[in-house]
């Protein structure tokens, strides 16, 4: 059976619509090329058209005619009318607009960059992170590497992010220099494409400050010395089949369980049933994990999920869990592991971005297209 190559395969080198991320010879992602007007990671004057105080939340509307709704800042006097730097984080979806954050946050795999505008920065470490004294030692090297790599003076402060850590804790000095020329490509590119004026007070309409990253640049930046390649002929009708298997509710493991995914306003709901397979169920839930991780990342599962995993015992929950913080690090959103329910279920928690895949209609509009 013909499979796909691992590593990213372009529909096209020059200006890709489509990449498609591929391990262990299956797809586990895909990428198109967004309307950068309004993409994920793209800086932006929206014009405030709501305050909702109980909520603590304002709403605007972007240049391009586009609602977005972000939380408002402690003490923040923005009334309607008046414009406002938001970033965006998540498209819109069912009948919620396109969220964003206030200010400017520009975020990579393992750091994230928030506009303070003065001449020194921080270093701050990802609060879902344990505090400890050894944490605080590592927050000091890497000050010291950043503020020697010229990072602190680029009026951001500097947000290390989980992914740079292991589960335990600890940054290598491995990591430590993908932090530092993660922070500096992003400024650098900040540098050279942001339209940020020096006083927001003379600005009278709402417009894109700055674009974010391509498509290219973004897998560039989180997929790093992965083989890159065109998709062949071949290689869209595997790729095509994959993704209409991927959006079925129902999805067979190559170990013969199956994983069942229903969606509510609430949470994603995911059953195992062991069907077919002949494993118990601790040696069961540690084979499928990695189809399950690989199925929250393809499909863009976001919000609360729910896993019904097979009884498992104590030691066996400690393993699972162990594991899945492991394979969140693939994702990009790094999913939350947030332990068993009472009842035992796993509960993962994943932040909302791309439209779940099988509502992305720019996926759709790029597969159509190459199939007519």
């Amino acid at each position: 059976m013909f499979s796909l190559n691992n590593g990213l395969l372009f529909d096209r080198f020059e200006a890709p619509q489509l990449c498609a991320v591929i391990e262990g010879d299956r797809l586990v992602d895909l990428w198109t090329a967004d309307n950068i007007f309004s993409g994920l990671g793209s800086v932006h004057l929206a014009r405030v058209t709501g305050r909702f105080d109980q909520h603590k939340r304002l709403k605007g509307q972007l240049a391009d005619g586009r609602a977005v709704s972000w939380q408002a800042k402690d003490r923040s006097e923005q009334q309607e009318g008046q414009l406002a730097l938001v970033t965006v984080t998540a498209s819109a979806r069912e009948d919620k607009p396109v969220q964003a954050v206030a200010g400017i946050e520009l975020a990579g795999q393992y750091v994230t960059l928030r506009w303070h505008g003065k001449a020194t920065g921080l270093v701050n470490i990802s609060r879902k992170l344990r505090p400890s004294a050894q944490l605080d030692q590592q927050r000091a090297k890497i000050t010291e590497a950043c503020r020697g790599a010229g990072l602190l003076d680029a009026g951001f402060t500097l947000i290390i992010r989980r992914a740079a850590f292991t589960s335990d804790g600890i940054m290598s000095a491995v990591l430590c220099e993908a932090v530092i020329a993660e922070a500096a490509q992003i400024i650098e590119h900040w540098r050279r494409y942001a339209d940020m004026t020096a006083d927001l007070r003379v600005e009278t309409k709402a417009r894109v400050v700055y674009a974010g990253l391509s498509v290219t640049d973004t897998l560039r930046q989180i997929e790093d010395n992965k083989a890159v390649d065109v998709l062949t002929d071949q290689d869209w009708q595997v790729l095509c089949d994959q993704v209409e298997q991927a959006c079925h509710s129902d999805i067979i493991t190559k170990d013969g369980a199956v994983l069942y995914v229903e969606q509510t306003r609430a949470a994603f709901m995911i059953d195992i049933d062991s069907a077919q397979s002949k494993l118990a169920p601790g040696p069961l839930s540690a084979a499928i994990l990695p189809e399950l991780f690989a199925v929250i990342r393809l499909r863009r599962l976001a919000g609360k999920i729910l896993v019904d995993m097979p009884a498992l015992t104590k030691s066996q929950r400690t393993d699972i869990l162990y594991q899945a913080n492991d394979l969140a690090r693939r994702d990009r959103r790094f999913p939350d592991c947030l332990g068993f329910t009472r009842s035992g279920m796993l509960e993962l928690s994943v932040r909302h971005g791309r439209p779940v895949l099988d509502k992305d209609d720019r996926v759709k509009a790029v597969i159509k297209k190459h199939l007519d």
